[in-house]
Order: structure tokens, then C-alpha cells, then sequence
């Protein structure tokens, strides 16, 4: 079966569970699931895996109960539900947040001190001045050549994340400059990376 721990996005994970478990026994239909979990559309998962509807934590559960699974992976499982059905881009954030604490996860997203790279839109402008603004400590004169223009602390808080991030080096004068460190945010949340950075970008 799918280890959960490697997705973000409950849908895909559902589907990829039900087209291993059709492998493995034939038997198994959609009828048969929603029976099984006590719902009364025979298609009720075939409609989550092809976004029409949504599912609540409570049918979750009792998705969970009948994959068997173990506490934690019911847990991570709710919190995928929690983020795929989140309304506001706040609460996405919020679970998106909490599927990156779970230790077991092995998704191929970034953690959370890349995820705060993407939340402002002057971290990415900062680095690109970097290319060809002589920058020792001038935070202001920086902060002035942003559009629209940004506080000199803002400035300073971005630059120290930039080299917490190993994404700027400074050069033997002690001029920074851009290194080359990539910013990756994975298969499965790129969709909400890529929103995320936009929203924060207007």
C-alpha cells in the first residue's frame, strides 16, 4: 500500500490507495468501500478522487479505520483532509504548516524555514538586487529600491533569512551576493507554494 507519509494531497493519496488495492484484490469497488464506511452513494470515493465533493474529518475517520490505520498516519491523514478542504488561505497555511511537523513524512516539500521564503514577495526581489547592488549592511538605501518599498527592518529580517537559507554568501570584501542554492517545493504542494508566494506578491 501508498505510504501516506510521502503525500500532501488526500485526493492523490486515495487514489493511488484504491488502485493498489484493486491490484491486490479485484474484488474491490467503489460500491464495496462506501459500504464498508457506512456511506450510502456507491460512488462517494470515486467523487472525492475526482474533486467533485469534499470529505469531512469525521468520514476520515472512518476511512482510516477501515485502511487500518495506526494513530499517527490517522492523524497525518486528518490533517491532509484539514489542508485539501481548508477555505481560506490562512487555514492552508495553518495545515500545511502541521503536515510539515510530522517527522515521519518523507514528501519532498520544503521545510519550514523555506516555506518562509515563499510568504513575502521582497525575500526572491532581495536576492535578485543582490546580482548587482553592492550590499554591506545598507539596509535602507536596499529597502528604497524595492517596488512597492519595504522597511529597513524588513530588509535586515529578509537578509538573515536569506543566509540562514544558504542563499546568499558574501565575497572576500564582505559584499553578499546570491549563492547558488535551489529552492524546491516538491510535486505535491507546489500548487499551494506557488499561491501562497502570489497572494504575497499583490
Amino acid at each position: 500500500m501508498p505510504d501516506i507519509f510521502q503525500y500532501s494531497d488526500y485526493r492523490k493519496f486515495l487514489h493511488d490507495w484504491f488502485q493498489e488495492k484493486k491490484k491486490s484484490n479485484p474484488s474491490v469497488s467503489y460500491r464495496m468501500i462506501a459500504r464498508q464506511v457506512g456511506y450510502k452513494s456507491p460512488g462517494y470515493l470515486q467523487m472525492i478522487i475526482g474533486n467533485k465533493i469534499g470529505m469531512s474529518v469525521a468520514m476520515g475517520l472512518k476511512f482510516a479505520s477501515f485502511m487500518n490505520f495506526k494513530k499517527r498516519e490517522t492523524d497525518y491523514f486528518q490533517c491532509m483532509i484539514l489542508f485539501g478542504e481548508a477555505k481560506t488561505h490562512k487555514e492552508k497555511l495553518l495545515h500545511f504548516q502541521k503536515l510539515l511537523s510530522f517527522k515521519e513524512a518523507s514528501i519532498d516539500i520544503i521545510d519550514a524555514n523555506h516555506l518562509q521564503y515563499f510568504e513575502k514577495w521582497y525575500h526572491s526581489a532581495i536576492r535578485a538586487l543582490l546580482e548587482f547592488f553592492p550590499f554591506k549592511n545598507k539596509y535602507s538605501e536596499l529597502a528604497r529600491l524595492l517596488i512597492p518599498p519595504v522597511s529597513a527592518d524588513e530588509v535586515q529580517s529578509s537578509i538573515k533569512l536569506l543566509k540562514e537559507l544558504d542563499m546568499v554568501q558574501e565575497d572576500t570584501d564582505g559584499y553578499l551576493h546570491p549563492a547558488n542554492a535551489l529552492v524546491s517545493s516538491g510535486y505535491e504542494a507546489s500548487g499551494f507554494i506557488v499561491n501562497n508566494f502570489l497572494i504575497n506578491s499583490l
